[in-house]
Order: C-alpha cells, then sequence, then structure tokens
C-alpha cells in the first residue's frame, strides 16, 4: 500500500516505504518527505521559533508562485499541542519540542497551501493515531443485475 500510495506521489519504492506510514486505513509521511514533495514543486519556507533555545511557539512561512509575495504564514504553539493532548510525561514535545512544534506547523501549513502536492496523506503518525479509523461504507446489495440492452433492429438485421 506505501509503494502504490507513494508512485501516486512520485516517490520510489524506497523513499516510500521509509517516508510514509499507514495507519487506521490512511496514509501519511515524514515531514521530511512532505518538505521533499513541496521543494518538487517550487514552494519554499522560513522557519521561525520564539525563544530557539526554549521554544514555545513555532511559525513557518510558506512561499510560492500561487501564493501572495508575503506567503502564508502557519503557527503552532505548546498551547496548542496541550489543547490537543499531545504534552505527555517523556513524550516527544517535552524531548524534542523544537522538532514537534517545527513538524506540526509545516504539516498543517502544507496541508492548506500544497494540497495538490500532498494529495489528502499530508499528515504525520502522530496525527494519524489521533484519528478515527477510516471505515468505509459497506457494499450494497446488489439485487437483480439488469439486462444488457438489446442492439438495435437495423443493427441486429446486418
Amino acid at each position: 500500500m506505501k509503494i502504490l500510495a507513494g508512485q501516486e506521489l512520485g516517490l520510489g519504492p524506497v523513499a516510500s516505504i521509509n517516508g510514509l506510514y499507514s495507519l487506521n486505513g490512511k496514509i501519511g509521511m515524514m515531514a521530511s518527505v512532505a518538505g521533499a514533495l513541496l521543494q518538487k514543486y517550487g514552494y519554499r519556507w522560513d522557519t521561525v521559533w520564539d525563544d530557539v533555545d526554549n521554544p514555545t511557539a513555532c511559525e513557518v512561512t510558506f512561499f510560492h508562485s500561487s501564493l501572495s509575495p508575503s506567503g502564508w504564514t502557519n503557527r503552532f504553539t505548546i498551547a496548542d499541542a496541550m489543547r490537543a493532548g499531545l504534552i505527555k510525561k517523556d513524550g516527544a514535545h517535552q524531548k524534542y519540542p523544537k522538532d514537534m512544534l517545527f513538524n506540526r506547523a509545516f504539516m498543517a501549513g502544507a496541508r492548506k497551501v500544497a494540497p495538490s502536492v500532498l494529495l489528502n496523506m499530508g499528515y504525520e503518525y502522530d496525527e494519524l493515531k489521533e484519528a478515527a479509523p477510516y471505515n468505509p461504507p459497506a457494499d450494497k446489495p446488489q439485487g437483480e443485475k439488469p439486462k444488457p440492452a438489446s442492439a438495435p433492429s437495423a443493427i441486429a438485421n446486418i
């Protein structure tokens, strides 16, 4: 499944196996894979932390010819992580706050500015874990199959 999803994104098999996730019936990707895809399509970004050594917020501003010249900014904060229940004892947000803040700010922004690049696969692993499992609708009973249409009389007489 990961290799097929990667093909749709233009990734090779190894990049797909190493950089894509399959969880709860959905495909997600590492932020580094999303970044590579955005760069491939001409996107670039700037990142700003409120405090480089002890960050509590990260802003990622995306730039592309399809966006305004000032770009489009997405922000993620420790307060956002707390509201979402992401701060856990010995969790990644406590151990690596700079990386976690960037990943959330980047991925949420990338989904908004480049949906045609990420093809609805722009979610990090921890975001997919939080999502409800995908339950496709059950097939409807088909009943009687329609009868094939008869050939028009002009064709039938040939």
